[in-house]
């Protein structure tokens, strides 16, 4: 998969409370979640393009409040 690299200053990623030793993963995942509160991406792409299992992201979307990826896995 290609990726890119950006630049996002630090006081953002503290702000959205990142962990900065794990930040590229952790926004990954921010942006596939908001992309699929967007319906731009279904839940299981969401967590193929940031390389997370899907009970995994699954977890991550509930903890970010979405629930709308509350139904889909009967949770």
């Amino acid at each position: 998969m290609e990726t890119v690299t950006v630049e996002i200053p630090a006081e953002l990623i503290a702000a959205a409370g990142v962990d900065s030793a794990n930040s590229s993963a952790e926004l990954t995942r921010l942006l596939a979640l908001a992309l699929h509160h967007e319906g731009k991406l279904t839940l299981q792409r969401a967590a193929e393009l940031s390389l997370t299992p899907v009970e995994q992201f699954l977890k991550f979307a509930l903890r970010h409040e979405d629930p709308r990826t509350a139904e889909p896995l009967g949770i």
